[in-house]
């Protein structure tokens, strides 16, 4: 009887999936996520107990647990969500042992990789469903109510989307995230090393994916990253009929960046007439006037006490994630998160400039409430080959 071996990339494969799968997906990540988050944590437990790569995020990890539930508790009598922070735990825990078992390096090419199928696969999908090749049907997840075809949201309530696509996700800004994100570790790899063209190929899709969603803030993120890239880039233009080309491109890529920055998708969004600049700005106004009542320790983790005080300021849900975090968890947590998230990034090897790397993830999180997604943490816990090089470069 043969003996079946498992490839390590292929368990690579499998733990990044999870990560993305658990990251704001409709059927994966909110209709099933009472079942689909313990079996990325277990999988992943598993998978680090049985390499012995399991140690290494531990103190950021008890230091994370141990804050989030001292603040529960002290929300206790503020009826604060314990199903929630649960799952919270049940991130940290698997997000914190997947970053252990393989490089960062290998995270982002596993990563690209994913994507580059899954956003062909929500193209197509997209594509069938507004030419009325694909059908699709209205599924209730959770009291929202989306229209959903193979896996994939095409629309919310009655509505079908024509314009805006929102692959495996809840919304299009979500996907633009997991998009801007392909973006930024494609970047950096074509900065690292020479330019093939599997990586222009790649990154070009991640970019009309993120065109697609016709999200704001994906459009601007993109513009900052693609910018960092292009005026690094000429490092590579080693002959003069590169350099000629590479200079020759510049007023293209000016009114390419002008023309996205101006379109209706921006400048709409940012009018006084728009209801999604309209609940943005009062989430943010109303959001620092609940936050000077209760600075320091927040309302605790969607508690009654939270939703109650937040909707007698017409805050139905919350766009911003770093406000919903000070919200929720006060200041001094918010601090502690955030300072984590900028010491990982400072540590790690990226070539695309750091401040961009910030900038561009500090961005997303105030769009966005997506800061406890895999995706999202893995900018918090580290990679065990970053932290090997640290200790042999003797840096503390």
């Amino acid at each position: 009887m043969k003996r079946i071996i498992i490839r390590k990339d292929c368990l690579d494969y499998i733990t990044v999936l999870f990560m993305i799968l658990c990251s704001g997906t409709v059927v994966f990540n909110i209709r099933y996520n009472s079942i689909f988050i313990p079996i990325f944590c277990l999988y992943a437990l598993i998978r680090g107990v049985s390499i012995g790569k399991y140690k290494r995020n531990l103190p950021v990890l008890s230091t994370i647990i141990v804050a989030i539930l001292f603040n529960g508790f002290v929300h206790v009598f503020d009826g604060v969500a314990w199903n929630g922070l649960t799952q919270v735990t049940l991130y940290l825990i698997g997000t914190a042992v997947a970053c252990s078992t393989m490089s960062f390096e290998r995270y982002k090419k596993t990563y690209i990789e994913l994507l580059s199928y899954l956003t062909v696969l929500s193209i197509i999908i997209f594509w069938g469903v507004a030419n009325g090749l694909l059908g699709h049907s209205k599924v209730n997840v959770n009291g929202n109510f989306y229209q959903i075809a193979l896996f994939h949201i095409v629309g919310w309530g009655d509505t079908v989307f024509n314009t805006r696509m929102c692959g495996l996700f809840h919304e299009p800004g979500m996907f633009q995230i997991i998009l801007n994100i392909g973006i930024l570790y494609q970047a950096d790899n074509i900065l690292k090393h020479e330019i093939c063209k599997k990586d222009v190929v790649r990154l070009l899709l991640f970019a009309v994916g993120v065109l697609l969603t016709r999200s704001t803030t994906g459009y601007i993120v993109m513009c900052i990253t693609l910018s960092s890239l292009y005026f690094k880039i000429k490092k590579y233009m080693k002959n003069k009929y590169l350099k000629v080309l590479y200079y020759g491109t510049v007023p293209a890529c000016f009114f390419v960046g002008y023309k996205l920055l101006s379109s209706e998708v921006i400048v709409n969004k940012f009018s006084s007439n728009n209801i999604s600049y309209n609940i943005r700005t009062n989430d943010f106004l109303s959001g620092i006037l609940m936050l000077a009542k209760q600075p320091i320790l927040g309302y605790g983790y969607n508690s009654k006490l939270y939703t109650k005080t937040s909707l007698k300021y017409g805050m139905d849900s919350m766009s911003n994630g770093i406000m919903g975090l000070l919200l929720m968890f006060g200041i001094l947590l918010t601090i502690l998160f955030l300072y984590f998230m900028v010491r990982k990034i400072r540590n790690t090897k990226w070539t695309v400039n750091k401040l961009i790397v910030i900038a561009v993830i500090m961005i997303e999180e105030m769009t966005e409430s997506w800061f406890f997604f895999p995706v999202s943490l893995a900018f918090i816990f580290s990679n065990y080959e970053e932290i090997k090089c640290k200790g042999e470069d003797g840096i503390v």
